[in-house]
């Protein structure tokens, strides 16, 4: 490519992981010439060591009193929630809003919508399954419960998502080992989740990646954006490193790293970088039947081709992937509870960051400032359950182009 050349595009997207890719492959289907940059490699952060799940179960958000109690206990001891970032004031802005919104009326309202948006995305899923295969697994997924009161905060939860269609079976602490052997006699109970699903998320991306090109899509990697130009013709040039683009509209898709970008395009985002763990174990000595959650230890266990992949942790961090094997280490003992055996044999070692927002709902938003930008990232630990949805609904505010193509709760006007 010649570096001095521009090229222009209906559409650069900003980001290769899993609501990239997603964005691109919706775009192009609706015939806009589009150009995804990726700095890296297609699905190599947390598209590609995340818990492949598509869950349902998972509509409560992140910001509810339950976790505000727990947060406050761990934020800064060994527990699943801990800083990890020198305190500053944009942490304590976040902290601040991320309370405030752990409040009863919030967390209906905020349940309501992920539920919409989690069962569209699941639907879109079922789609895209009948056109390229990435493992979807249709078999639910089981919450499970070591103390009491963890059972008791869980069946409320149940309740919650009940009440919202999202169905449940709660099972008795001595039922669990008849329904899985691999899981301990002595925990408190479990409750089943039959609308969930999973996948293997890196052959995902992969596989839309490729669809995406062959419905257009151009998807460029190695590539690092270095600036934004608004142009007098209204269009956006972007210089990277291997040349110009020029595009009528910017996707903003980069997850955690997403802030860094939108500073230079004078928006501010209050996202943080919430570093999650993850390491694998040989399906050949441990084979769980459905994907797991480890409640108290806030561990996600997921049957994966030939592994059992286990993530967990939430260390709001700054934008930097190093590996804490301290970290990984209290996620396989915090996990030995659960279990008749859990194998030590542990391969895959991982860490990634999740864009996580004060309110628990993603930003899916076209910017205010500017109507050529749109902003798609915060989806916290749900990036790769409402990564379809996200693309969907990216390609209806630039097809569409209409008010009603916006979900306010969704818009970066919120935190305006």
């Amino acid at each position: 490519m010649n570096p001095n050349a521009t090229e222009e595009f209906d559409v650069a997207i900003v980001g290769g992981g899993v609501i990239g890719v997603c964005c691109a492959y919706y775009l192009a289907k609706g015939g806009l010439s589009v150009s995804l940059l990726e700095r890296d490699q297609i699905s190599c952060a947390c598209s590609f060591g995340n818990a492949g799940l598509i869950v349902p179960s998972h509509s409560v958000p992140l910001t509810n009193p339950h976790n505000l109690r727990t947060a406050l206990k761990s934020l800064f001891t060994s527990g699943p929630f801990q800083i990890r970032h020198p305190i500053d004031l944009e942490l304590i802005q976040w902290l601040v809003r991320f309370a405030l919104a752990c409040n009863r009326r919030q967390v209906n309202r905020a349940t309501r919508i992920l539920r919409n948006l989690i069962c569209s995305s699941a639907q879109l899923y079922e789609e895209l399954a009948s056109v390229i295969d990435f493992g979807l697994c249709r078999k639910g997924s089981l919450a499970l419960f070591a103390t009491r009161r963890g059972f008791a905060a869980g069946q409320h939860e149940s309740d919650i998502l009940g009440n919202v269609g999202i169905r449940s079976y709660v099972f008795h602490g001595p039922e669990l080992p008849k329904i899985d052997p691999v899981l301990s006699a002595d925990l408190e109970g479990g409750i089943y989740y039959p609308q969930d699903a999973h996948l293997v998320p890196a052959v995902f991306v992969r596989q839309l990646a490729l669809l995406a090109e062959k419905s257009g899509a151009r998807l460029q990697t190695g590539v690092d954006v270095l600036r934004f130009t608004f142009a007098q013709s209204g269009s956006i040039a972007i210089e990277t490193t291997v040349g110009e683009h020029r595009a009528t509209t910017v996707v903003v898709a980069a997850g955690a790293w997403s802030p860094v970008l939108t500073r230079q395009l004078g928006l501010r985002l209050p996202i943080r970088a919430g570093k999650g763990y993850g390491f694998s174990i040989e399906c050949s000595s441990f084979s769980p039947k459905v994907p797991l959650l480890l409640s108290e230890a806030r561990v996600a266990v997921t049957p994966m081709g030939g592994t059992v992949r286990f993530t967990g942790g939430l260390d709001l961090s700054g934008p930097e992937t190093s590996l804490n094997t301290d970290r990984l280490g209290s996620i396989f003992d915090g996990a030995h509870r659960y279990f008749v055996r859990l194998p030590n044999d542990r391969t895959q070692l991982w860490s990634g960051l999740r864009p996580c927002t004060p309110d628990g709902l993603p930003v899916i938003s076209r910017s205010i400032r500017h109507k050529n930008v749109i902003v798609a990232t915060g989806h916290g630990m749900l990036g790769m359950t409402l990564g379809p949805i996200t693309g969907r609904l990216v390609s209806d505010l630039i097809l569409k182009n209409t008010e009603d193509a916006q979900i306010p709760e969704l818009s970066l006007d919120r935190f305006m």
